[in-house]
C-alpha cells in the first residue's frame, strides 16, 4: 500500500460508545485516497473492507511489558480489546493511518506501563 496523504480534519468529537468517552476525529482524504477501497486490518485481525476512515479515534494504555488495552473508532466500528500484544497492534492497519496523521504508532505504544493512556495529539 502506497502511504496515505494527511487528510483535512472536518471536526472532534467525543464517541459516546466508550466508557470514558473516547476523543475522534471526522477526517475527509483528499483525491483518490478517500475513494480507494482496500482491505484494512484491525487490531485482532478483523478485516474491514473500504476507503480510509473518516471517523477514527484511538486509544491505547499499557498494562504489561507486552500487553495493552485499545479502543477504537473506525467509521462504523467501535471495538475495544483488553489484551494485545505489540506485534498485534503493529501488525495492524493503525499504523499507516497514524502516520497520516502525523503520530507514529511507537508514540502510543511505547507509553510506560501503567501511566496516564496517550490519545492522539490532534484529537480533541
Amino acid at each position: 500500500m502506497t502511504p496515505l496523504p494527511r487528510p483535512e480534519l472536518l471536526g472532534c468529537y467525543s464517541d459516546l460508545g466508550f466508557t470514558p468517552p473516547l476523543a475522534a476525529m471526522q477526517l475527509r482524504w483528499p483525491g483518490e485516497a478517500g475513494s480507494q477501497i482496500h482491505s484494512w486490518t484491525l487490531p485482532g485481525g478483523e478485516v474491514v473492507q473500504g476507503p480510509p476512515p473518516k471517523r477514527f479515534g484511538v486509544l491505547v494504555r499499557r498494562q504489561a511489558e507486552d500487553a495493552y488495552a485499545l479502543s477504537l473508532v473506525w467509521d462504523s466500528h467501535c471495538r475495544q480489546w483488553f489484551s494485545l500484544r505489540r506485534r498485534e497492534i503493529a501488525g495492524s492497519a493503525l499504523a499507516p493511518v497514524l502516520t497520516a496523521l502525523e503520530t507514529q504508532l511507537d508514540y502510543l505504544l511505547d507509553q510506560p506501563i501503567g501511566s496516564t493512556e496517550r490519545t492522539l495529539p490532534t484529537a480533541a
